[in-house]
């Protein structure tokens, strides 16, 4: 059943029950422990560490609303019947994973010890070893998806002169700095106590979310 549309996790029960939780918890379940749980455990601390430490070094704000963008367009997406996944950790690996590979496409990846691959061609390498296994794919092609939107939006448009429709915003930006999370630019912060937000800005570059 889908996550929005099964009676038990509807948006209309979910909120009249004010099981909010129920929108979030579907991104914590890798499933149950096997060699696909363990892959993708890897892929996730090692393409969102590589991202978090070189595409948004300096703006924590901006990895976290990805994370916010995707989760959203895989709620939505759970709406079709084809996309209607109960859990939604694997399809959010997928993304990160594509976004990883757009930033660093000539980078070479070992797959399995076997072949290396650009990286610009890893998702869709990763999305066939799924095929060949008899793996979920579709929930694979679901992060695909919304990776590729967020990097359209953020990313190649803007580069081609188009305004920016994926700006991070701002009460997000606020609560990473009120955080003491990863990095933020202070001169993007609203603070509603200016002194205390010019003391925070020199505390440090913080801890990162990836490890």
């Amino acid at each position: 059943m889908s996550l929005l549309q099964s009676s038990d996790t509807s948006m209309p029960v979910t909120f009249n029950r004010r099981d909010v939780w129920r929108l979030i918890s579907p991104f914590f379940f890798l499933g149950g422990f096997s060699f696909r749980f363990l892959i993708q455990l890897i892929w996730l601390v090692t393409y969102g560490r590589t991202l978090e430490s070189s595409t948004f070094q300096f703006s924590t704000p901006d990895f976290v609303y990805m994370f916010i963008f995707g989760m959203g367009c895989m709620l939505a997406a759970s709406l079709i019947p084809f996309f209607n996944f109960p859990f939604l950790a694997s399809p959010l690996v997928f993304m990160l994973i594509y976004v990883w590979s757009r930033n660093f496409p000539t980078a070479s990846v070992s797959i399995m010890g076997l072949v290396s691959v650009e990286a610009f061609y890893v998702p869709f390498a990763f999305l066939g070893i799924s095929l060949i296994s008899g793996n979920d794919w579709l929930s694979d092609v679901l992060g695909i998806l919304a990776g590729h939107l967020y990097y359209t939006l953020k990313v190649l448009l803007p580069a081609q002169g188009r305004q920016s429709l994926l700006e991070t915003p701002q009460f997000v930006k606020n609560l990473v700095f009120a955080s003491g999370i990863g990095t933020v630019n202070p001169r993007e912060i609203n603070p509603t106590n200016p002194g205390q937000a010019g003391f925070r800005a020199f505390r440090g570059r913080g801890q990162r979310l990836a490890g």
